[in-house]
Parts: C-alpha cells; structure tokens; sequence
C-alpha cells in the first residue's frame, strides 16, 4: 500500500478516496465509505513519516466515529432508499463531540501566554495594528 504520487496507482488511491468522501457528504452507505475513509487515511500515515498532520490524524478518529454512529440514518441518499429512521445511538456523537472539544480546550490553553496575550505573533505580521494606540 504504497502507490507512488506519479505513478496510477497513487490517482486511483486519490480517486477511491476522494469518492469515499463524497459518498460521506451525500449520505451513500455512509460506514462503508467511512472505512475505505479511514482505511485510506491510515495508509497514508503509514506510507510517509513526513506526511503526519495532527489535523490528518483529528480528521481520521472523527471519521473513524462515523462507522458507527449511523449517520445515514434521516437526512441522506440511503435513508431516501430505506427509509428513514429517528434513532440514531447517542454515544459516537458524544465521542466526536468530547474529540472536538479537547482538541479545542488545548488550542485555546496554548494561547494563554505572555506573547501571545500581548499580540506579538500579530506584530510579527507587520501590517496589523494590534491596539488602537500602537504605532509602526
């Protein structure tokens, strides 16, 4: 599972994938594509070192989510084919919801610092004004 970026194998490894995304967004046998989904993404934490992504790595446990949380149970392609259903289990929605929040909470806690309280990462940017009183 390693398909080189030039070579066919690497765009029918895009393809698949990008078509197991689309198939999430639409709603189409939504655990199914999230396993190629989540499949897919695994391969590439493992094809390439360099090619980690904390996002990559959030991104991959909240699809992972969707395997189970039956999310193509009312609004979607393949309640519109089965039929709806009301119920959906209430625990991988907290699951991503505890994901996102974390994820959150530490993004939040890594800006509570000297510098970036004092607006030096907006200064370093050079055109902004970081307070109605600052001058260039």
């Amino acid at each position: 599972m390693d398909p080189d970026s030039d070579s066919r194998g690497g765009v029918v490894y895009l393809l698949l994938a990008g078509s197991a995304g689309l198939a999430i967004t639409v709603g189409y046998r939504v655990a199914a594509a999230a396993m190629v989904s989540t499949l897919f993404s695994v391969g590439v934490f493992l094809w390439d070192q360099q090619t980690y992504s904390s996002h990559r790595l959030l991104a991959t446990a909240l699809v992972a989510y969707l395997i189970v949380a039956r999310s193509d149970a009312m609004w979607s392609v393949t309640s519109r084919q089965r039929g709806a259903s009301a119920s959906v289990p209430w625990w991988p929605a907290m699951l991503m919801l505890t994901q996102l929040s974390t994820c959150y909470f530490f993004a939040a806690m890594s800006k509570v610092n000297p510098e970036f309280l004092g607006g030096q990462p907006l200064q370093a940017l050079g055109s902004v004004a970081v307070a109605a009183g600052c001058s260039r």
